[in-house]
């Protein structure tokens, strides 16, 4: 069963000595689905994403994430030690990228919970950044939700 939730995102990049975060709460939804969570939300401006839908498939060691919109559509895949090359489009061009997942902490429930990745990318093999993204999901309806940016 499709549920609505609340769901905040976090993300980090850390390259040399430069590090930026995102922090930001969206309305979404998610389901379960033979084995597997399937979340899904919009961008929002603050990504860069403008008019983009992000799907999670989230299975017990793996996540697949489709952005698919106007300006940008991306493929890309996280599982625990391996290294997969993806197309990035960033919507001024597509360039060839290497995920390697360091680590996938899976401790999402049919109610939300929490889903972290730390992974390293690089392009045309080279170094480009180490990087995390923790995503929080609850379900909708309570006093306190928010759709905001939130830092």
């Amino acid at each position: 069963m499709k549920k609505d939730m609340i769901i905040s995102i976090k993300g980090t990049q850390r390259f040399e000595h430069s590090f930026d975060k995102i922090e930001l709460i969206v309305s979404g939804t998610m389901e379960s689905r033979a084995g597997k969570y399937y979340i899904k939300y919009d961008e929002s401006d603050e990504t860069g994403f403008r008019d983009s839908t992000v799907m999670l498939e989230v299975g017990d060691d793996s996540v697949l994430m489709r952005r698919k919109g106007r300006t940008a559509n991306t493929e890309m895949m996280f599982k625990s030690g391996e290294k997969h090359i993806c197309h990035y489009d960033t919507g001024y061009g597509i360039m060839n990228m290497g995920v390697s997942t360091r680590r996938i902490n899976n401790a999402l429930s049919g109610d939300g919970g929490r889903l972290y990745i730390k992974y390293a990318i690089d392009i045309d093999n080279t170094h480009a950044g180490n990087n995390t993204f923790e995503i929080t999901l609850k379900e909708a309806g309570g006093s306190n939700d928010k759709s905001d940016k939130i830092s």
